[in-house]
């Protein structure tokens, strides 16, 4: 038997739709034991805006970062090659001008 023989599957299990509750103001989040109410749609707009304006600034300060490191490692560089033409100089000096003159 293979894997394409088996019949057809409901591919999305329907449950039953629950009774809603009536809303009340003075309901407190945990105070019937059903645990926290979601919070409404003004509210998760605010989050959503606070988590993204955190995610954006933490965006920033990476780019900013990378960008410093990147900035560093070519002036060192620079700083490296200007030592090691100076250790060439003078290691020439040595070599040729105070035996020639």
């Amino acid at each position: 038997m293979s894997f394409f023989d088996e019949g057809d599957e409901p591919t999305r299990v329907t449950r039953p739709a629950r009774p809603r509750r009536p809303a009340t103001g003075a309901r407190r989040a945990g105070s019937s034991g059903t645990g926290p109410t979601p919070p409404d749609r003004h509210t998760a707009r605010v989050r959503q805006g606070v988590a993204a304006g955190i995610g954006l600034l933490l965006l920033i300060l990476i780019v900013v970062g990378v960008r410093s490191c990147v900035s560093s490692r070519q002036e060192n560089n620079l700083k490296d090659y200007n030592r090691d033409v100076t250790a060439v100089i003078t290691e020439s000096d040595k070599q040729v001008a105070e035996p020639f003159f």
